[in-house]
Formats: C-alpha cells, sequence, structure tokens
C-alpha cells in the first residue's frame, strides 16, 4: 500500500506508444530518475475515489509513478495542481529529500497533456492506517511511535521557514466565518449557535497568546492520509497543494482535531485521543531549542484549531449526520475551555 491508500484501483490495460504522454514519460521523465529501459512498458491504473488520478508502473524496472490530470472544463483545478507541483519543488529544496523527513518528488507538469503534477509512488502507510489500528486493535504503541515521527517531520519543516513576519489571524478568521456559513446551510449550526461561535471566535482572537510568534510556511492540509509512513521510521508529505505561510498551529491543530474526531467517530469515546494529543504536542514542541516555552505556547493555542478542524470536518456529508452534529457540540465545549486557560 501507498500514496494514501487508495481503497482500489481500476486496471486500464498498458500506455500506448502513441499516446503523447508515453513519449513525455520517455523522454522527459524517465532521465530525471535516471532509468534506462528500452522500449518501457506502463502498466495504468485509476485510483478509486479520485477524479483524474492515475497510477503509472513500468514493467520492468517497477517504477511507479502518479499522474494527476485536470480537463479544460476544470477551469481552477489546473492551477491547483500546477501550484502543487511547485510548493513541492518549494519543499524539497529546504532539503526534505530523504529520511527521515521527506517531501514527496514532482517530476513533472505539462500542460499540453492536461498533466497537472507527476509525482513518485511512495510506498507505506498513511496515519489514517494507524489510528484505525490504535481505535480497533489496541495498536497504541505504534500511533504513538507514527505521531513522533510526524512531529519531527513538521517541526523541520516549521522551523526551516520561520519568517520574521508576524502572525496575521484575518486568514484564520475569514475561514472560521467560511465554515461557520456552510455549516448553516447545511442545517448543523442554527442562527443562535452562530452567534455563539462568533462570540467565542472574537475573543480567541483578541488573546495576545494567539499573535506571539511568526509566520512559517505550513502543510495547509494536515489530515491523516496525506503522510505516508514507510516500513522504517520517518515520514513522507504528500498533497502540498494548499501550502503557504501562516500560524504553525493550522498543522499542529489540524493534526490534532482530526485524532479527536477520529477517535470518537470509531469507538464513540471523546477522551481515548487526548493521549495522543498530549504525546504529539510534546513530540513537536521537543525538537525546539526552548521546548517547555513552545509547549506553553502551542497548547494555549491549540483548542482554537482543534476546534475550527471539527468544524471543517462537520462539513462532510459522507459522516452520519449525529456525529458530524458531536462534533460541532466538541468544537464549542473545546473553544470556551480552552478560553479559561492561562
Amino acid at each position: 500500500m501507498g500514496q494514501g491508500e487508495p481503497v482500489s484501483s481500476a486496471y486500464l490495460g498498458t500506455l500506448e506508444t502513441a499516446d503523447p504522454l508515453y513519449s513525455y514519460l520517455v523522454r522527459d521523465v524517465m532521465p530525471r530518475v535516471r532509468l534506462d529501459v528500452r522500449n518501457p512498458t506502463f502498466h495504468v491504473s485509476r485510483l478509486s475515489g479520485s477524479n483524474l488520478v492515475y497510477r503509472y508502473q513500468e514493467s520492468a524496472s517497477r517504477l511507479n509513478l502518479i499522474g494527476k490530470f485536470y480537463t479544460s472544463a476544470e477551469a481552477a483545478k489546473g492551477p491547483k495542481l500546477i501550484g502543487e507541483y511547485h510548493n513541492l519543488r518549494k519543499a524539497r529544496a529546504l532539503g526534505l529529500t530523504g529520511p527521515p523527513n521527506r517531501v514527496v518528488r514532482p517530476l513533472g507538469s505539462e500542460k499540453r497533456l492536461g498533466l497537472g503534477l507527476l509525482e513518485e509512488y511512495v510506498d507505506g502507510r498513511d496515519l489514517d492506517h494507524y489510528i484505525r489500528r490504535a481505535a480497533f486493535e489496541g495498536r497504541h504503541d505504534r500511533l504513538r511511535a507514527r505521531l513522533s515521527d510526524l512531529a519531527f517531520f513538521l517541526s523541520e519543516f516549521h522551523k526551516r521557514t520561520t519568517s520574521d513576519f508576524p502572525l496575521s489571524l484575518g486568514r484564520s478568521s475569514d475561514y472560521f466565518e467560511r465554515i461557520l456559513a456552510k455549516l448553516s446551510r447545511k442545517g448543523l449550526v442554527d442562527e443562535h449557535l452562530g452567534r455563539v461561535f462568533r462570540k467565542l471566535k472574537d475573543a480567541w482572537l483578541e488573546r495576545d497568546c494567539m499573535k506571539n510568534d511568526r509566520r512559517v510556511l505550513v502543510h495547509g492540509d494536515a489530515t491523516p492520509t496525506n503522510f505516508i509512513f514507510p516500513e522504517s521510521r520517518g515520514c513522507i508529505a504528500i498533497d502540498l497543494e494548499r501550502m503557504r505561510p501562516d500560524d504553525r498551529m493550522m498543522d499542529v491543530g489540524m493534526i490534532c482535531g482530526e485524532l479527536k474526531h477520529s477517535f470518537l467517530w470509531r469507538t464513540g469515546n471523546k477522551y481515548v485521543s487526548e493521549e495522543h494529543i498530549g504525546h504529539f504536542l510534546s513530540e513537536y514542541a521537543g525538537h525546539f531549542g526552548q521546548p517547555e516555552k513552545v509547549f506553553r505556547s502551542i497548547a494555549r493555542r491549540n483548542p482554537f484549531y482543534m476546534a475550527l478542524t471539527e468544524l471543517r470536518i462537520a462539513r462532510n456529508s459522507w459522516l452520519d449526520r449525529e456525529h458530524r452534529r458531536r462534533l460541532v457540540c466538541e468544537a464549542r465545549e473545546c473553544l470556551a475551555w480552552g478560553l479559561k486557560l492561562s
């Protein structure tokens, strides 16, 4: 398994040699990966759950590639995929190219083929795999180990991109409002509850602790399926489409919110995730020169970003409505509780 662990894939056959993509792979991509195969054969599979995402496996070398495509009708998708290609290159330029901390390698982007991004296929399990095993099989030790790997990756990613610019909370405020508006349209937040959330949000954004940091580059979509763990220790980040300068807590808090949701969804117990959240925060802070100071800083801000993540997840219609309501309630409690911290 690997590359976000698709549930299944549909085998489509081999890539025809007359296809322009075949020429592109042979002429442009194979030299980049130093692959010398005469008359290569590429087996093509379409990944389930994806729109135009395909896996290409060269039969002789077993080289695996992932291609993300867009059509002329998808006006916004093309620039996003091309932007992800450049984001991956920028992230790897930080030195995150080999174990233990690595960003997936981009190998090309070709507008004339509608190919937004071609990247390497990476083997491993995603974080959600380890969360499931902890929830259903009691394998909490393996999850803790992988959270340690992820904390190391994120700490390196953030340290290497720390800027001199102070935090601006306008983006977080706007994002909060967009999520509330969507939840309101879905009937999960009524007018009264919306006012409660906005009051809590404003109280949070006025706190000095929310501003006492510097902007870093964040992954921007730190969900469990976007981090792959090979058999050996280490972490590989994929899907950097939303990478941008922001508060480090957009990544750190999102992981914590995802842990809360995942265990609540799978076990019904809102407290099972607490030890893993504490472990992850402690491991992240431990990679900085003043770990106690960093831990205090992130722990005080974490409830806001955890709640934001819970509300974000509650938008998903594939979750049952009762769980989505529980997430909204959890977010409200998290915001109110966090304001009581000194």
